[in-house]
């Protein structure tokens, strides 16, 4: 079973090295030699001046001019190029990104401060200033950088954020910047052309007013009825009824656009209705078509229709009143 990695055993091996020399009890000279002041027999001594020679030959290894070098312990050695701190084998970064800097198991705070918590590699650029995130793994806001794609909504042509520009309430894609012209864009409900039919103009959508077909103009900048959703440009109509939004393809409407039979009587012949003019419920006539002869208690005879003899002077019918037998 292997216990030490040749790395371990190594470490191990310089930090011992480096006790040998700094507290060792044989000292270290030019000579470098051991001597013994008592008398021994020769193979004994020849033993120990074997000995010493094998130590004499190692540590001149680590000898500079009188001085002893220590054994370094790490393989490698650098300073953090974020804190400046003193890092070695583990303690450095092994991320891919930028230089040598702390790591995780340096326990340092700097390792934090500078790698991104999703794909914990160093950052290259400026994170997201809300949730730390680099660049690579979203989409930091080009305008103020305090907002990413995971975080917040940004605009996928500006990469901006909703807080920087005006983005589409539905898809939260497209900024007002960049939505696309032929598509259009609604000040009034803060949509883009992609999400709803919106009016050429920008003044209103189909969530808000009615969109022409035709001409794509909405119901905020021209006349448009609300039965066949063409504006009065587009469908010919003559007339529209301003009450109830509708053309004269959709409903009968007064020329005078004052009502239509959706909401009032209208003149059969759609010269005035009960907006403008007195109509006669018998015969569905104006004033102005029967002479104005509608009789004003029941207006329900009129002089067209003769439904009841009339006052030849006020034109009220025999229903309402008394009438002269000879006049």
């Amino acid at each position: 079973m292997k216990i030490f990695s040749s790395k371990t055993a190594k470490r191990i091996f310089s930090i011992l090295m480096t006790f040998v020399l700094l507290f060792g009890t044989t000292p270290i000279d030019s000579h470098f030699c051991i001597t013994d002041v008592h008398d021994h027999d020769h193979d004994h001594d020849a033993h120990v001046e074997e000995t010493d020679s094998f130590l004499s030959d190692f540590l001149s290894f680590f000898r500079f001019d009188g001085l002893v070098v220590t054994v370094a312990a790490w393989e490698n050695e650098a300073d953090c190029e974020f804190c400046g701190s003193f890092i070695a084998d583990d303690y450095i970064c092994d991320c891919g990104n930028g230089g040598d800097h702390c790591s995780e198991e340096s326990g340092r705070s700097c390792y934090e401060e500078h790698h991104c918590p999703r794909c914990n590699k160093a950052y290259e650029d400026d994170p997201c200033g809300n949730c730390d995130l680099c660049s690579d793994c979203a989409i930091i806001c080009s305008g103020c950088g305090d907002a990413c794609s995971d975080c917040s909504y940004i605009c996928e042509d500006c990469n901006q954020c909703i807080d920087c520009v005006n983005l589409c309430v539905g898809c939260n894609a497209l900024c007002e910047d960049c939505a696309p012209e032929d598509a259009g864009w609604c000040e009034n409900c803060g949509l883009c052309g992609n999400c709803v039919n919106t009016c050429y103009n920008g003044d209103g959508c189909e969530q808000c007013t009615v969109v022409c077909e035709g001409c794509g103009y909405c119901g905020n900048c021209s006349t448009i009825c609300e039965s066949c959703e063409i504006c009065i440009e587009c469908s010919g109509a003559e007339n529209f009824c301003e009450a109830c939004s509708l053309c004269s393809n959709c409903a009968f409407v007064c020329e005078n656009g004052d009502g239509c039979d959706n909401c009032t009587d209208v003149c059969q012949n759609g010269d005035g209705c009960g907006n403008c003019s007195t109509i006669c419920e018998n015969c569905n006539t104006c004033s102005e078509c029967n002479g104005d002869t509608v009789c004003e208690t029941c207006y329900n005879t009129c002089a067209l229709c003769e439904a009841n003899p009339q006052c030849t002077e006020c034109h009220t019918c025999s229903d309402c009143v008394l009438l002269c037998a000879d006049c």
